[in-house]
Parts: C-alpha cells; sequence; structure tokens
C-alpha cells in the first residue's frame, strides 16, 4: 500500500513531465530556422505501477519522461547524400563547361566569329590573286593570318587558365574535406562520452549530420553507424572505399605536384596535383565513384574523352572520360597544326619575289629568332623536314606567321615557279583552294571547328539539364526529410497549449491532494 502521500508524487511527476515536454517544445521553436535540426520529442509513459497486494493488484506511480528523441530517418539521409554528390559534380562541371564556352565566344572565335576571322584570311587571298605582286595585298593577308593564330593562342591560353584554376580546387577540396573529417571525428567523441554517461546528443547528431551534408557534396561516402555492446556509436565515413573518419580518428589529404615525366596528357600544365593520404597511401581520385564536386573539378582539368595515357616514364593509365580541357586542347591543337602543315606544305614549293625557295609561312615562337638554316638544322636532327618538324611539335599557342615574312611581305611566295612573272598566282590559287579542302575527318578546317564549338555547347547544355535534375530531385528529398524531422510552427503551437493544459492539470491535482492532506492531518479528529 504506498503512503498517504502517495498523490502528492504522482501529481509531481505530472507536473515534471509536462515540464519537459514544454522545455522540448520550446527547443523545437527556437530552431525552427536552424540549419539541419531535427524535431525533438520527449517520449513520455506511464511510470511503473507498484504491487500492493489488493484486489486491484497495482497501483499506478505516475508519469516518466523516458528519453527526448529525435525525429530523424536514415532513409532520406542516403538518398540526400547520393544525390548531393551528383549535383556537386554536375554544378561544377556545368560552370566550367560555360567558361569554355565563354572563352571560345569571348575573342570571336564562335561559329560566327570564327567564320568572320576565317573568311577574312581567304577573302585576302582571294584579292592577292588579282595583284599578286602588289605589297598591300600581301600585308593584308599576313596580318589576317597573324589574327587567326592569335586567336587561337588566346583561346589556348584561356582554357589552360581554367585547367589551373580547377587544379587549385582540387588543392582546396583537399583542405576542406580535411576540415569536414576533423569536424566529424569531433563530435563523434563528444558523442561517445554522452552515449557512454547514458545521454542522448540530438543536437551533436544534428551538427554531425549537416558536416555529412556538406561533405556528400564534394565527394561521394558510404556512412556507416554501428552501436558498440556497451551502447556507443562507431560512426565510420569511406570514401573511395578507404576509410576518411572511423570514430574520433580520422585520415588527412594533401596533394602533390606531377613532374614533366608524369604529366596525364600532352596538353597538361606542368605541376598539376595527384590527391594522396598524408600518410603516402595512394588516394585515386579516379577512382569510378569518386563523384562530387571533387570529380566534377577532375573531369574538367583531366577529361580527355577516354583516350589512352601512356607518361613519359612509361606509366600506363586510364582516361577521363569527358570532353574537358585536354581534350579541347587537342582539339584546337590539331586544328591550327594541320592547317599550318597544308599552308606550309604548299608555300615551301613556292618562290619569293627575290626567285629564292620560299620559307615555311608558319612557324613555331620558339623558331622566331632562329635563322632559317638553324630551323633546318633543328628539324634535320630529328630525323624531319621542316614543315613535318613544325607540324608534330605546333600547338595553338604555339603558332606565329614567320617574323622574316612579317618583316619582309615580299618573301610570301604567290607562284611555284617565278619565271612565269611577278604577277602569276598559281599558288595562291592552292591557298585559297584549301578553303574547300577536307583537311580533317570532320571535313572542311570551318566544318572542322564548327563541331568543336558544337560539341561544347551540346556538353555544356547536357550539364545544365543534369544540374537542374539533381537539383530538383535534391529539393523533393530534403522536403521529404523535413516532412519526418522539420519543425512545424502550427504543430508546436499546439503542442504548447497541450503540455501547458497537462501542466495545469498536474498542478489542480497537486493542490487537491493538498488540501485533502491539509483536512486529514489538521482537522480530522479536533
Amino acid at each position: 500500500m504506498p503512503s498517504t502521500f502517495w498523490g502528492l508524487n504522482i501529481a509531481t511527476s505530472g507536473m515534471n513531465a509536462s515540464q519537459i515536454a514544454l522545455n522540448t517544445t520550446s527547443h523545437n521553436i527556437a530552431n525552427v530556422n536552424t540549419t539541419g535540426y531535427s524535431k525533438q520529442s520527449a517520449d513520455i509513459t506511464a511510470a511503473e505501477a507498484l504491487r500492493v497486494h489488493r484486489e486491484y493488484g497495482m497501483f499506478g506511480s505516475g508519469v516518466t519522461v523516458v528519453d527526448i528523441n529525435r525525429a530523424r530517418e536514415s532513409y532520406y539521409d542516403v538518398k540526400y547524400w547520393n544525390n548531393n554528390q551528383n549535383y556537386g559534380q554536375q554544378e561544377v562541371m556545368h560552370y566550367y563547361m560555360e567558361q569554355i564556352q565563354l572563352h571560345f565566344n569571348e575573342f570571336g572565335v564562335s561559329t560566327t566569329g570564327f567564320s568572320e576571322v576565317y573568311e577574312d584570311l581567304f577573302n585576302a587571298l582571294d584579292e592577292l590573286s588579282n595583284a599578286p605582286s602588289e605589297v598591300n595585298y600581301r600585308n593584308v593577308v599576313i596580318q589576317h593570318a597573324s589574327s587567326l593564330t592569335e586567336y587561337f593562342e588566346n583561346i589556348s591560353i584561356n582554357l589552360q587558365s581554367i585547367q589551373e584554376e580547377c587544379n587549385n580546387e582540387i588543392k582546396n577540396i583537399t583542405g576542406r574535406i580535411n576540415s569536414y573529417a576533423e569536424g566529424i571525428a569531433s563530435l563523434n567523441e563528444q558523442i561517445r562520452i554522452l552515449q557512454m554517461n547514458g545521454g542522448e546528443p540530438n543536437d551533436l547528431f544534428d551538427k554531425r549530420d549537416v558536416l555529412v551534408d556538406e561533405l556528400s557534396k564534394i565527394v561521394n561516402l558510404n556512412v556507416a553507424d554501428v552501436l558498440s555492446d556497451i551502447g556507443s556509436s562507431s560512426y565510420r565515413i569511406k570514401i573511395n572505399g578507404q576509410l576518411l573518419v572511423d570514430g574520433d580518428s580520422y585520415g588527412e589529404l594533401t596533394v602533390v605536384p606531377r613532374t614533366a615525366v608524369n604529366k596525364r596528357n600532352e596538353e597538361d600544365m606542368q605541376g598539376l596535383y595527384d590527391v594522396v593520404w598524408k600518410t603516402g597511401v595512394s588516394f585515386d581520385e579516379y577512382h569510378a565513384e569518386t563523384g562530387g564536386e571533387l570529380q566534377g573539378y577532375i573531369n574538367i582539368r583531366d577529361g580527355n574523352n577516354d583516350a589512352a595515357i601512356t607518361t613519359e616514364a612509361g606509366a600506363h593509365l586510364r582516361g577521363v572520360d569527358y570532353k574537358g580541357i585536354p581534350h579541347y586542347l587537342k582539339q584546337i591543337d590539331t586544328w591550327m597544326s594541320e592547317f599550318a602543315y597544308k599552308f606550309n606544305s604548299l608555300h615551301v614549293q613556292g618562290q619569293d619575289l627575290g626567285g629564292n625557295a620560299a620559307q615555311p609561312f608558319f612557324i613555331l615562337k620558339d623558331m622566331k629568332e632562329m635563322t632559317i638554316d638553324e630551323m633546318n638544322d633543328l628539324a634535320a636532327n630529328d630525323g624531319k623536314t621542316l614543315v613535318d618538324y613544325i607540324k608534330d611539335n605546333m600547338t595553338a599557342d604555339n603558332c606565329m606567321v614567320n617574323p622574316a615574312i612579317l618583316s619582309n611581305p615580299y618573301k610570301m611566295a604567290t607562284t611555284y615557279n617565278l619565271t612565269e612573272g611577278v604577277d602569276s598566282q598559281d599558288l595562291v590559287q592552292d591557298f585559297v583552294n584549301i578553303r574547300d579542302d577536307r583537311l580533317y575527318v570532320a571535313g572542311t578546317a570551318q566544318d572542322c571547328f564548327q563541331g568543336i564549338v558544337s560539341t561544347i555547347a551540346i556538353d555544356t547544355a547536357t550539364a545544365k539539364s543534369m544540374e537542374t535534375n539533381f537539383d530538383n530531385i535534391g529539393k523533393a528529398i530534403i522536403n521529404q526529410r523535413l516532412s519526418v524531422s522539420g519543425v512545424d510552427e502550427d504543430e508546436e503551437a499546439m503542442d504548447l497549449v497541450k503540455y501547458q493544459t497537462a501542466y495545469e492539470l498536474a498542478a489542480k491535482a497537486l493542490t487537491v491532494m493538498s488540501e485533502i492532506l491539509d483536512k486529514l492531518i489538521n482537522d480530522t479528529a479536533v
């Protein structure tokens, strides 16, 4: 049989439970706009009843708060993390594909701009065919040819600038991953200590989930949260199949610059970074499941359309199956070298106005201080003709009109045989015919360049579409997650009223019990 004062204990337990529920509701309301906060609720249940050895058997002992629960569904978390890494990847790729497209357009080398520059050169050649010996017509051709090389140089330099920017972002990403890993590991330790002492650190769980949300945009991750036999959490995060976080310990990434012999693509800048663990273990940023922003930067920086790679060091590497900077640099290098080769092959067959054998019209910038004999010697040492040597070593940023021709337009050849007269224009006519020659697999020079620009436009549109799709999916998942863990202001307002009423009723019960006991103790048998 409980004591005479048992009713006071029951009423007090009701007040305490209602107070805890009110505090929890207030906490929810205070964090209604807190990023990553999950709704909390008091788990209230009847206290353990007492055996009283009477016909009714058990005697109620009030109410107790078992736990403060956090409303969270791990299923939606995993869905969000998987989608977020796809969104992060496509967001980066969309941004930089637009930059690539912009740089092509910015310098007039778009479909329209290129056509204008290209046609200007051939229109000037048409004019030259009417009066091949006129220096003014020669100068116009030479200047338009220089403009063409400058356009391609600008494109190449700006593509390399994007590659360098992506390279720096990869370095920054390793720092961000390390920072998130450190923060998650620190929270794991705090959570473990509280759980060992019987606590349920809901707010720390939320903080950890926010960090994992942000990390999931950077790199694809796998999360495992296993409770040990003693009730503590063993929280692990893997990236690329390797442990990043294991409880309160974490790994750190760093970058190391490649040497010249370890370049993945011939077109790459010097000193691009490889990502490794600080312990020296390989990270393999080219893993099929890298994902996230890191994957996006790698695709743009190293994407070579899955071309096979053999480094100067002899290593055989898999390509990156995306049309990134190396792919487009290769395309414009090929365009420039093939066009210059065709022009040079014709030009060296002609004679200048002095009756001398013509020099190559286009040369490498590295040769601009050389004499023609020094150029020929350099090519001969490589076992090639000068025209072939120039073609094999030409890039879009290393091509220029021969300075000898720039300074003396009469050194430009317009005929194969000067004995036909200074106004013979048979060679000029062959230059004009280059416009319609199928120099490339894609067709004419203009067809080839338009194909490059079209590919960029398609890749940009694809990345934009994918980014939009994953963004929309992410928003839908967020809404689903909020339906479980979000704080609803109307619901919390109703809970305030509900728990306030419960508190007042418990207080009323306490008052009634107090009055009864006062009558019993002070007024009975008086």
